[in-house]
Order: C-alpha cells, then sequence, then structure tokens
C-alpha cells in the first residue's frame, strides 16, 4: 500500500511540475488580454497583442520596417524554430534605413541625453544655491568652523565643475544628432 501512495504522490508532483515549468517558458495557450496597433511616423506597421501587459509583436512586420532581412527557420526534432535577422545596415556611413526611421532612431537615442542634461542643470542650480548658502554662512562663523566650511565650499565647486564638464559633453552630443537629424530631414 506505501508503494502504491508514493507512485501516486510521485505522479503527482510530476504532472504539476511540468505544468508550472511549461507556464514559465511558454506564451501557448495564455489569453490575449487586448490589442493594439503599432505606429511608426504616424503610419500603421501592424497590430500586436497584449499578454499579461506585455505587447508583442509580429517580427517580420517590425524587422522589415526597419530596413531588416527575417529568415524563418522551421523547427526539428531537436531544434525550437528560429528567427533570424540581418541587419540592412552595412555600417553607420551608408545606411540603408529610410531617413524617417533613422530619424526616429536619433530622436531616441536624443531623449535620455536631453533628460540627463536637464537633471545636470538643475542639479548645479541646486549647488550653486548651496554653495552661495555655505559662503555667506562661512563669512559669519567662528573661525574654528573654517575647516568645515573649506570642506563643504570645495565639495559643491567640485560637484559643479564635474557637472559643468558632462553637460558641456552632453550638449556636444546632442548637436550632433541634431545636426544628423536635419541633414537627414533636408535629404528627404
Amino acid at each position: 500500500m506505501k508503494k502504491i501512495v508514493a507512485a501516486f504522490l510521485c505522479g503527482v508532483i510530476l504532472m504539476f511540475s511540468g505544468q508550472v515549468f511549461a507556464d514559465s517558458i511558454s506564451r501557448i495557450g495564455k489569453k490575449v488580454g487586448s490589442e493594439a496597433t503599432v505606429l511608426l511616423d504616424k503610419t500603421k506597421l501592424s497590430d500586436a497583442i497584449i499578454i499579461e501587459g506585455k505587447s508583442y509583436l509580429p517580427v517580420r512586420d517590425i524587422a522589415e520596417a526597419f530596413g531588416a532581412d527575417v529568415e524563418y527557420i522551421p523547427a526539428s526534432k531537436t531544434e525550437k524554430a528560429v528567427i533570424e535577422l540581418t541587419s540592412a545596415v552595412p555600417s553607420t556611413d551608408g545606411s540603408t534605413i529610410p531617413a524617417t526611421h533613422q530619424i526616429v532612431i536619433l530622436k531616441q537615442k536624443m531623449e535620455p541625453l536631453v533628460a540627463e542634461l536637464a537633471q545636470l542643470e538643475s542639479a548645479n542650480i541646486l549647488h550653486k544655491e548651496e554653495l552661495q548658502q555655505a559662503e555667506d554662512e562661512h563669512s559669519s562663523a567662528a573661525p574654528w568652523l573654517d575647516d568645515f566650511y573649506n570642506h563643504k565650499i570645495d565639495g559643491k565647486k567640485s560637484s559643479i565643475e564635474a557637472n559643468d564638464l558632462k553637460i558641456k559633453e552632453l550638449k556636444k552630443e546632442i548637436e550632433e544628432i541634431e545636426k544628423a537629424i536635419k541633414e537627414l530631414e533636408s535629404a528627404e
């Protein structure tokens, strides 16, 4: 009797563990929550499905919109199916991606740079206010606090200098991207 109960429990455990494992690696059989239209430059590319809060897009439609070649390699008995994408961009100079798509890519590349620039500029404003406050307090503080205030003032000055250097680099990079965008727009 103990062998039968043990065999039954092993079977139940194996049955449920297989289902849990399958759930973690496959979307087959999952319920589609909703659909969404995928637009590029206000032009419909395709429709996406939403499963558990994640969007799934047709690879061929999206990849071809960005100039890539798509090859589907069917599954074999030992391997999963493969979707192979080959970039149509031979180099950064001789791109075969349409200009409108290059502009979108450049703008996406520029967004985090602009956000970082704004953050650094805001931080510098705060550092300059704190520097002024420290200098004002230092002028009326007891002489035995000189080292404390000098250290605080030097720290603020070095933070401002470091931010100014990074701001300069970011502005240059943003300027280069904007120039590339203008060149692409004028070539259209």
